[in-house]
């Protein structure tokens, strides 16, 4: 089953549905949460798993159904100017540097796919970033460092491929401005090419590799029985969501907070930090301004912002406590769903090579709804902070 999204919509965090969307995410929460856990346990589920695959750059490819002509490109291929280039010259002029390698690199391999839809993945590897010591292959397309060992027929397959790619997403409709992207791909149909290695981001069975404790099992239980959205008032609900104001800059806020190490703990001095962090963001943008009517703008907001918090801050504490609830919930799981991974993942240090988890995972409800589960402390500082060598 292939499931819909709006095109080239911003994935959020699982913990973020909470906040953008109130008693609402709350329950969409307690569905993901549900439905992983029945994965989990073998027993029928309506969710789906896919991995999320920290490959670089992301590609868009396939035949483009208005003129049937094979193109590869990024996510400008679903620009006003699409940048779809159908040959190695205009992949050039659209382009430029090590972008502009792999994309052409790309070009050459992925056309004797034979791909007949629109497909979107992540490049993991070619001939550039591929090593080989004879006892494994590693290459890092991104942030991690993947490493599959020799005598392993996966190892085989990666050896003798030029290129590697992990595809995600299809995109459905008669010409690039009207597509839609359903989270999945059907590899099944594509052409084998040695020269290719191709995965989808399916996690196909994870019985076997992956057992809950009792333990694990009572502390997702309760906390499905406590993300309760009928626990804030529904005035405080009413009141956040009108407020975009605050959901936006408090997301921005909270990547602040992992980007410098620190965690999502204590609720009431999280709104404290971040009641800190506006009126900084605030004041700094105030002293830049000349006129007098955006200056009074900035102070109004200042103002509105506070007062928002004060009012409902005994609503906004138990908010932010199932927030944190969501959080452990998603680590337990992602703790299990680690041993699911075929290839070994590692981040470098300066002592060589270190044993890491997956980026993380993407879960989708019945209703096609997508979310991440990424450990945000673990992974998501590392990638707001390292330098990417591509452009």
């Amino acid at each position: 089953m292939i499931l819909t999204e709006a095109k080239n919509l911003h994935m959020e965090h699982i913990e973020d549905e909470i906040v953008n969307s109130g008693a609402e995410g709350v329950d969409a929460v307690r569905e993901y949460i549900t439905g992983l856990l029945d994965l989990l346990d073998g027993s029928e589920s309506q969710s789906k798993l896919t991995v999320k695959w920290d490959g670089a750059p992301a590609i868009i490819c396939g035949t483009n159904p208005r003129n049937g002509r094979f193109f590869v490109g990024t996510k400008s291929v679903f620009a006003q100017r699409s940048k779809a280039a159908y040959t190695p010259t205009q992949i050039r002029s659209y382009y430029q540097g090590q972008l502009a390698d792999k994309l052409e690199n790309a070009f050459i391999y992925l056309k004797r796919l034979n791909i007949k839809q629109v497909l979107q993945g992540d490049l993991m590897f070619d001939d550039n970033i591929k090593q080989d010591d004879g006892q494994s292959i590693s290459f890092q397309p991104n942030t991690i460092v993947y490493k599959v060992d020799a005598g392993t027929e996966l190892y085989q397959t990666i050896k003798r491929a030029r290129i590697g790619i992990a595809f995600h997403t299809t995109y459905v409709g008669n010409d690039f401005a009207s597509m839609d992207a359903q989270f999945g791909a059907d590899i099944s149909k594509l052409n084998s090419s040695a020269d290719v290695w191709v995965d989808d981001a399916t996690v196909k069975n994870v019985s076997g590799t992956v057992t809950m404790t009792k333990a694990e099992q009572l502390e997702l239980s309760l906390a499905i029985k406590r993300l309760n959205p009928e626990s804030v008032a529904g005035g405080v609900w009413s009141a956040m969501q009108s407020n975009s104001e605050f959901i936006n800059t408090f997301k921005i806020f909270i990547n602040s907070e992992i980007k410098r190490g620190a965690g999502i703990t204590k609720p009431v001095d999280i709104l404290n930090r971040f009641a800190t962090f506006y009126r900084a963001r605030k004041e700094k943008e105030l002293a830049g301004l000349k006129m007098d009517k955006a200056k009074q703008t900035r102070i109004e907001q200042i103002k509105n912002q506070l007062q928002f918090l004060n009012d409902n801050k005994q609503g906004l504490v138990t908010m932010l406590t199932m927030y944190n609830q969501t959080i452990k919930a998603k680590n337990i799981i992602l703790n299990k769903l680690k041993n699911a991974q075929q290839i070994g993942t590692f981040k470098r240090t300066d002592k060589g090579l270190e044993v890491t988890d997956p980026e993380g995972f993407v879960a989708i409800n019945q209703g096609g709804n997508a979310v991440k589960l990424v450990d945000r402390l673990a992974f998501s500082r590392t990638n707001l902070t390292t330098q990417k060598n591509w452009a």
